[in-house]
């Protein structure tokens, strides 16, 4: 794929995703906020609901609209006239947000489903307290177990169970898989972890798994699913792929950070690489298409940036 497929409409956005809030209440260590805040560059900042009417008058209908980003959506006490913004706007096939589950009471959460979101993602990345400890600082799991079984009999909508997988808790998924078997009936996506020191060229963190225990953790899929019928597993580890097959995600899912300014993708969340294109002025498909965003797509289209290096997405040899 060129950057002009893009440009000349060949290639249609799938997905966008506006990060609502930068603030969370947990402290993740492989967390771009937890790095950030260690060096004294993170602010949080909450997308108004003013700010999101604007933002959403300006972008296109597509299949799913994500609003989340690196904080905690239930942070910000806009949240339900945001997704309800979103549901009456019908631009969107779906619309949905991840969530740690602990931020807001069980109340919350149901105003937010009735407002139109379409199914919530939790995430969880172990039920199991001193590795909770070390992949997911301030989670405390027993009140995690209790509030994702509250929420499965309560909300009008799906819940998904979102497991990011690193060297700290790939021994301890099938206990995890376990125990969330017992707490209802979710699809699980088991995904690969972004190194995040790496999108500020520092030296890796060393949290991601190789090659063999990707292997291992294949295998460990597809030998437990059948021990756990009340989850659907879905493995979400990129393929290998060759250098002209990169990821799609800067043509077809555009991020919009919290302040209203368009990035690449997900992993690409910093508004200069864009030039600090507002989306609140500007039409999305039109920004694109501005010289700076549309001198990185050409660049990206010939060649992943090295902070792509760290990204589970990322070309693998």
């Amino acid at each position: 794929m060129s950057a002009s497929d893009w440009l000349w409409g060949r290639v249609a956005i799938d997905t966008v995703q506006v990060e609502v809030t930068s603030d969370c209440n947990l402290q993740c260590p492989g967390c771009l906020r937890t790095l950030r805040r260690a060096m004294g560059r993170w602010s949080n900042e909450h997308m108004s609901a003013a700010l999101f009417a604007r933002v959403l008058g300006n972008l296109p209908s597509c299949r799913a609209l994500i609003l989340n980003g690196t904080g905690e959506p239930m942070l910000n006490l806009d949240i339900c006239d945001i997704v309800r913004q979103a549901r009456d706007s019908g631009k969107f096939a779906g619309i949905t947000f991840n969530s740690n589950a602990l931020a807001q009471t069980v109340g919350a959460y149901l105003d937010v489903a009735k407002a139109g979101l379409s199914f919530l993602s939790i995430s969880v990345d172990s039920l199991t307290q001193d590795v909770a400890d070390k992949v997911r600082s301030g989670t405390k799991v027993e009140k995690l177990s209790a509030r994702i079984q509250e929420l499965a009999q309560a909300l009008p909508i799906p819940l998904t169970i979102t497991c990011v997988v690193t060297k700290d808790n790939l021994f301890d998924i099938g206990e995890t898989l376990s125990q969330l078997n017992r707490l209802g009936r979710f699809t699980v996506f088991l995904t690969d972890w972004t190194d995040v020191a790496q999108l500020d060229f520092l030296e890796p963190m060393g949290r991601k798994l190789d090659a063999k225990e990707q292997a291992f953790l294949a295998a460990l899929v597809e030998k437990t699913r059948p021990m756990f019928p009340n989850l659907d597993l879905v493995l979400t580890q990129p393929a290998k792929r060759g250098q002209d097959q990169r990821c799609q995600a800067p043509f077809r899912h555009p991020f919009i950070d919290a302040e209203g300014f368009v990035t690449p993708c997900c992993t690409l969340t910093d508004a200069h690489h864009y030039g600090r294109v507002s989306i609140a002025e500007t039409p999305l498909q039109e920004a694109l298409k501005l010289p700076q965003p549309a001198r990185w797509l050409e660049g990206y289209a010939c060649a992943e940036p090295l902070a792509c290096r760290g990204c589970q997405h990322a070309l693998r040899a």
